[in-house]
């Protein structure tokens, strides 16, 4: 088969794909409201063996987010507290942070939103005293990410579900010190559900 002949229709079935399917949005404009959101962040290795990957600890999120409607495309951006309970040397504070998700979407069929977007962290100030300090800020120096997802907009409520992944890879041994093949590289991911609420 032709390559180019099959990229060709490849497009052309996408621009007809995005034709039928992308609906203005009806409301050009701002959203805007609260957001509550819970995600399966950082995978966690198993005590029994460490080479095996679990994800078994979850973070909340709170926050805020603002929506620019601009008919075919929309903009938005939630600031969000995370509360995580991942741990590095038992201790609970260590991943709290702020994190700024940018996204930007396609309205599809008047109720779903894909979108793709960049994460920027802010991991909160910590100043009490341990040896595995230096581990803790190389593993908070690689934790912006990318995400991409869907979101559903039933009235008022607008739910997103994203899968989100590190920029790069980091070491076993900046997640947890003591861990099999420590050397190893790992990329960080997690599952993120957020629930928001337009009070306009």
């Amino acid at each position: 088969m032709n390559i180019k002949y099959f990229n060709k229709r490849v497009v052309l079935h996408f621009l007809l794909a995005y034709c039928l399917g992308v609906q203005p949005l009806s409301a050009i404009g701002i959203a805007t409201g609260p957001t509550l959101g819970l995600a399966g962040y950082y995978a966690t290795f198993d005590a029994a063996n460490a080479k095996s990957i679990l994800v078994k600890n979850h973070a909340l999120q709170l926050g805020w987010f603002a929506q620019l409607n601009l008919g075919l495309l929309y903009a938005k951006v939630i600031p969000l507290f995370v509360f995580d309970w991942h741990t590095i040397s038992q201790r609970a504070s260590q991943l709290n942070r702020i994190t700024f998700p940018v996204a930007v979407g396609i309205p599809l069929f008047n109720f779903l939103r894909p979108h793709v977007g960049l994460i920027f962290c802010l991991p909160l100030s910590d100043s009490t005293n341990d040896p595995n300090e230096s581990l803790i800020k190389k593993y908070k120096e690689k934790i912006n990410s990318c995400f991409f997802g869907v979101g559903i907009e039933c009235g008022k409520w607008l739910l997103d579900f994203d899968f989100e992944v590190l920029f790069s890879s980091i070491a076993k041994e900046k997640i947890g010190s003591g861990l099999i093949d420590g050397k190893a590289s790992y990329r960080p991911k997690q599952f993120a559900l957020k629930v928001g609420y337009n009070l306009l």
